[in-house]
């Protein structure tokens, strides 16, 4: 294995653990960003542009919205960590199950041998976004999901903005 594939997995992993064992929500958010920016860079290095690239603007675009509701629509950080009790015994039944489960996986990985790989067609980038694009049926889908998308920015936006009343800044 190489040093920047180690250095990648090692950013990864790093990651991933902190997105799901910190506690604030906003900075869970951003561990989780990191952790796709270093796999889609990981993807980069590996020569798979386009799943790369693709990893990069769906994933770590799409976590960028997900912090923004986040932020929108929780409570605020101080009541939110004073609402989730730590609790210990949990943690280590998790850990238990987490080296139980890899202990599984890594027994049935050293058993098992991976088949080998075909070779499939050479695609450019060029390729498969013109193939993606030929379609009536696929562009139609991508503007759907671009105008859900929107309308649920736009709600996440009023949900959080505070009424007419407390703005005012007066009583009846």
């Amino acid at each position: 294995m190489s040093i920047p594939f180690l250095i990648i997995a090692a950013v990864i992993l790093a990651s991933a653990w902190a997105a799901v064992s910190l506690r604030n929500l906003v900075h869970c958010g951003l561990c989780a960003a990191l952790s796709f920016l270093a796999t889609g860079t990981l993807y980069l290095y590996l020569n798979a542009e386009f799943l790369g690239l693709v990893q990069l603007m769906v994933y770590v675009g799409a976590v960028a919205v997900l912090i923004l509701f986040t932020v929108l629509l929780t409570r605020p950080a101080t009541e939110a960590a004073d609402a989730v009790p730590t609790k210990r015994p949990a943690f280590w039944k998790g850990a238990l199950i987490a080296i139980t489960v890899g202990g599984a996986v890594a027994s049935c990985l050293a058993v098992y041998a991976a088949p080998k790989a075909s070779t499939a067609p050479e695609l450019s980038i060029q390729e498969i976004g013109r193939l993606l694009t030929a379609s009536q049926q696929n562009v139609l889908a991508l503007i759907i999901v671009a105008l859900l998308m929107t309308t649920a920015l736009i709600g996440a936006l009023l949900l959080a903005a505070p009424a007419e009343e407390d703005t005012k800044g007066g009583g009846a």
